[in-house]
């Protein structure tokens, strides 16, 4: 089995976690140019994490509760409002 290649958008994700190792102090200007160049350039998944095996873990950003629940609570009403417009349209029915 051959490896998984890489997307533009992997890529780039990879050279934003590099610049923020950079800025947390994990790496000199020489050495994030060098990771930077290599993830650019990079045509598999597995030379991405290369670049990072050697880097610690960041900590994940948490949405607070209460704004992730009254988001979720927005978003499913969004989704029955669609539902709602979609089998009223789809039964012929013109109006709400």
């Amino acid at each position: 089995m051959s490896p998984a290649r890489a997307s533009d958008e992997e890529r780039q994700w990879f050279v934003e976690l590099l610049e923020r190792h950079f800025v947390e102090g994990r790496l000199d200007h020489e050495e994030l140019t060098l990771r930077i160049e290599r993830a650019v350039n990079a045509q598999t998944l597995e030379e991405l994490y290369g670049l990072i095996s050697d880097l610690p873990h960041l900590p994940t950003v948490v949405m607070p509760y209460d704004h992730a629940y009254k988001r979720s609570r927005r978003s499913f009403g969004a989704l029955v409002g669609r539902w709602m417009v979609w089998w009223r349209y789809r039964s012929g029915r013109s109006s709400l």
